[in-house]
């Protein structure tokens, strides 16, 4: 859980530093944001491996693994572990990311410094654009992996987007919205990691015996993913949701076409 807490943390701060990027200083934010990244990298095959014994460990308190192979994926945690703790004695307290942390505080401008931006233009243009990359990513019921895995980023994205600048639009946006964009996430978020777990145990399996049992029903998992993503990413799901964020500000799809609104937004590439 801290891990997963932590990589939450992360992806949310660089969101945060990519939407509010026009009134922080370049070279201090890109600073951040590398450190943000290098600490969520140290700390992703933890993370694989915290979601597999989860998953496997115990079931209605019933052992699902076989002990040779959950004593082979506790080893595998136990090493994935050591990046953890060089990283945080690299980034920790006094490290570099407190260092670039307190660099880019002290380098942003004070208030009151004759900028002439209101938050509430700044917030609409904003999702405006995050919007629009949202559902111009939309992959409907057959996306492809590449497809669903760049729409998860676009997902993500938008979520964070609408939780930074929800105070500038009526209550509709967390209400109707929002809960929408979440439920997305989740899914596609189970249908990654039943992927990415598939992958890693046809990697590791070095006999015919080890990890068969979780090969198998990470199959069976990923295909009831795959079934649940469709429901959500149909045209219906589509046409409701997009009118509903209409209805708040986004630009039409017929006026971004014919004015070019919206057209790219940088917070997607933090994630």
């Amino acid at each position: 859980e801290h891990v997963h807490r932590l990589r939450v943390a992360t992806r949310r701060a660089c969101a945060a530093l990519h939407s509010f990027q026009s009134r922080l200083p370049k070279q201090p934010r890109l600073r951040v944001e590398k450190r943000l990244d290098e600490i969520r990298h140290a700390s992703g095959q933890a993370r694989e491996l915290d979601v597999l014994m989860q998953r496997y460990q115990r079931k209605n308190g019933v052992a699902v693994l076989d002990p040779r192979s959950l004593r082979k994926l506790k080893r595998r945690r136990k090493r994935a572990q050591h990046e953890i703790v060089r990283a945080n004695d690299r980034y920790g307290v006094r490290g570099r990311f407190s260092n670039a942390s307190l660099q880019l505080l002290h380098a942003i401008p004070p208030r009151g410094d004759g900028s002439s931006e209101i938050f509430l233009d700044f917030a609409h243009d904003l999702f405006a654009s995050v919007a629009a990359e949202f559902f111009g990513a939309w992959p409907g019921r057959d996306g492809k992996p590449k497809e669903l895995h760049q729409f998860r980023i676009r997902v993500k994205a938008f979520r964070y987007g609408i939780e930074h600048l929800a105070s500038a639009f009526p209550a509709a946006l967390r209400e109707d919205v929002y809960p929408h964009v979440v439920a997305l996430q989740e899914v596609l978020g189970r249908l990654n990691d039943h992927r990415v777990a598939l992958k890693r145990l046809q990697k590791w399996r070095s006999e015919p015996s080890l990890f068969a049992s979780m090969i198998e029903v990470e199959r069976d998992l990923l295909l009831q993913a795959q079934a649940e993503a469709k429901k959500m990413l149909s045209a219906e799901s589509y046409v409701q949701l997009r009118a509903a964020a209409e209805s708040l500000g986004m630009p039409s799809e017929r006026h971004r076409r014919k004015t070019g609104c919206g057209q790219k937004s940088a917070v997607g590439n933090a994630l």
